[in-house]
């Protein structure tokens, strides 16, 4: 683990993307609607794996903080019988599971009187390079801003928020294959690079090259890195013996960068080999667990000494595993609230 000293940090344009580990006041999670949404992978079997999945990570999570699931309002009923009682069920026209993707960004807006708001980022998604149907998942991360009071700051570029990792210092990691890629971003890496910086308030990017047209995110960086905390990276790093193949030569790839790695503060990167696609929150960190008791014991282990002094819990995640996501991937946490001005901020 880094044992760096990091000092106060107040950005210089007064924006300052959150990172995972600060306070929050909810998670966002959306319920699964129907098998034709749920990326054409599922049939009627599985859908029905995907909610008992959905509705064990909701349950787990409420026992730390609120959980507010995005439910169509003709599968309210659907929802009530397997979540806990104490989940709030929100109606809304929610198209999908991915609720780390689809919904905002969540930074800080800093007055220079020290006053700070939050601000939802909208990064204008496309279905993952227009891969899959968006009509409606366009406009979710406005709706939820417009419902919840938080003003809004437009993107000029497309991503997803699986494809963004911060240290909440002005640090960001990004992959090559999913951002610089013309099913998002016609603009070259240097002008992306320039308003991921306006938009997020960010000083430093660090470039990983990560996986193109091998799955719908185009290899997002969630599944790659992770900060525990500043200068802290968690490696998803491949087993020994692995059969080289894309993921393992992105993984390695990722390694090398990590080397030398420095962040936005100078400080060389401490990189831990561990899972990544989990969900930190108030006190606790949630991973999946997939029935080799050794393994599910070890990945325990190796996640609470990232995380010393959050609990860490496991829940089963055997379906929603097989459309090639993680906790991380159907999850979406809101920062604590600053209440600023409805009116979008725009600079």
């Amino acid at each position: 683990m880094s044992t760096s000293t990091y000092e106060p940090y107040v950005p210089e344009n007064g924006i300052r993307m959150i990172a995972e580990w600060e306070r929050q006041d909810r998670v966002f999670m959306g319920w699964p609607t129907s098998v034709e949404t749920c990326l054409n992978e599922a049939n009627e079997h599985m859908f029905q794996d995907l909610r008992s999945d959905v509705a064990g990570m909701a349950n787990a999570i409420i026992e730390f903080e609120p959980v507010v699931m995005l439910t169509d309002p003709e599968q309210i009923t659907s929802a009530q019988e397997m979540l806990d009682a104490r989940v709030t069920i929100v109606p809304f026209d929610f198209f999908d599971l991915w609720a780390r993707d689809m919904l905002p960004v969540f930074v800080e807006k800093i007055d220079s009187d020290g006053k700070k708001t939050l601000v939802g980022v909208d990064f204008n998604f496309n279905g993952y390079g227009n891969k899959t149907e968006c009509k409606k998942n366009a406009h979710l991360s406005s709706k939820l801003l417009e419902m919840y009071g938080i003003p809004k700051r437009p993107a000029h570029i497309i991503s997803e928020g699986g494809a963004l990792i911060t240290d909440g210092r002005g640090t960001l990691f990004i992959t090559d294959s999913c951002i610089v890629n013309e099913n998002r971003n016609k603009q070259t890496k240097a002008e992306i690079e320039r308003e991921l910086k306006r938009v997020l308030g960010m000083r430093k990017i660090i470039w990983l090259e990560g996986v193109a047209g091998k799955d719908y995110t185009d290899g997002h960086v969630d599944c790659l890195v992770r900060y525990a905390a500043p200068g802290t990276v968690l490696l998803n790093c491949s087993f020994e013996g692995s059969t080289p193949d894309h993921w393992t030569r992105s993984n390695l790839a990722a390694e090398e960068v990590l080397k030398t790695a420095t962040d936005a503060d100078g400080t060389r990167e401490v990189f831990v080999p561990c899972y990544t696609n989990f969900l930190i929150g108030n006190g606790f960190v949630l991973i999946p667990k997939f029935g080799d008791e050794e393994s599910d014991l070890e990945a325990v282990r190796v996640v609470s000494s990232a995380f010393p002094g959050r609990k860490v819990i496991s829940t089963g995640l055997s379906a929603l595993a097989c459309l090639g996501g993680g906790v991380h991937c159907f999850t979406k946490e809101q920062p604590e609230y600053h209440r600023g001005t409805i009116e979008e901020f725009v600079d």
